[in-house]
């Protein structure tokens, strides 16, 4: 697995000081790494809005199954099996890791895939209002 990352303008908000917000972005890119076969990129893309960072992390994996997109982000809710290389993991870090989000006035969602691989998008706005 090899990992990219990029971001452009500002520094994202919090600038890796709030624990919680870390928990997501190891989360993420926990899942990504467990999805992707070996020898795959792992890409962490960040990009400022006008209301705060649009965070990105994309996997080379089989993407999700349309099955399991709008169930996602619920407690105890894994995808077809298929999609990881191990059996790891209960089910909760997409259902906290968007709690969390929320909690901090941001977003996570699973983007839309044009082909293989699966891309969530964390947003993290600058102020919270």
């Amino acid at each position: 697995m090899r990992a990219t990352r990029r971001t452009e303008g500002r520094r994202p908000p919090g600038g890796g000081r709030l624990p919680k917000r870390g928990r997501v972005m190891d989360n993420l890119i926990d899942n990504a790494t467990r999805h992707s076969p070996e020898g795959t990129a792992v890409q962490l893309i960040g990009a400022p809005t006008a209301q705060g960072w649009n965070i990105d992390v994309r996997d080379e994996g089989p993407g999700v199954p349309a099955a399991a997109r709008s169930i996602l982000f619920e407690r105890f809710v894994r995808a077809d099996g298929a999609r990881a290389r191990d059996t790891a993991g209960a089910g909760l870090g997409l259902a906290l890791s968007r709690a969390i989000a929320e909690s901090h006035g941001g977003s996570l969602q699973l983007l839309d895939q044009n082909g293989s691989g699966a891309s969530f998008r964390l947003f993290l706005p600058t102020n919270r209002s």
